[in-house]
This record gives C-alpha cells, structure tokens and sequence, in this order.
C-alpha cells in the first residue's frame, strides 16, 4: 500500500537550508564538491547564453541590413562565451575526479 508523501513545512525548508549554508565546508572534499556544483550551474548558464546569443543572431541576420556589423560583435561574444564555457567545463571535470584525500597519510598532512 502506498504511503502519502511526508508534509513537509516551508519554516522547515528554510530552516534546512540555512543550516546547510552556514555549515562548516572547509573539508577538502566538501570545498571540491561545492566547486565542482558551481562551474557545473556556470556550464548551465554559459550555454544558456550561447543559445539566446545563437537565436538573437539568427533572427537580427534574418531582420537586419546591418548584418556585417553585428556579424563581427556577435562572433566576438560567441568566442568569449565559448572559452568560459570551456574553461567552466574543463573545471567541472578536473574538480569531479577524487584525489583520495582523506586516504592520504595523515600525520604528514599539515593542521591549524
């Protein structure tokens, strides 16, 4: 028989939340982890971007007798979009992989 979804409150939700924000990541793994998540939503976004940029160029060369103009501006912002994206993707990856810091030897890890 299945089971009605637990109710969950909004108070609870953000309370959650907040706790999650305030927490301690100074943990190697979790500190990779939540970088890992940033360049991810960067990647995201970046695309995002490239895709408005894609359409806004298609429909100003299909509207537009200035094409030539437009054409050097929009290759411009074409090419920096896609170096970010690059360069968040290639973070993302790098960030992903485990380094097996906690499997390191610790007593020649360095402490505060």
């Amino acid at each position: 028989m299945p089971r009605p979804e637990k109710i969950s409150m909004l108070g609870d939700e953000l309370h959650r939340q907040e706790l999650q924000i305030i927490a301690d990541q100074s943990q190697p793994r979790e500190a990779k982890r939540s970088l890992a998540d940033y360049f991810k939503r960067r990647q995201y976004i970046l695309q995002h971007r490239k895709y408005k940029l894609m359409c806004r160029w298609a429909h100003h060369s299909l509207t537009s007798e200035s094409m030539e103009r437009m054409s050097s501006e929009a290759t411009f912002l074409f090419s920096k979009l896609e170096f970010s994206l690059e360069q968040a993707m290639s973070r993302r990856d790098r960030l992903d992989q485990d380094d097996f810091y906690n499997e390191a030897v610790p007593e020649v890890r360095p402490s505060t």
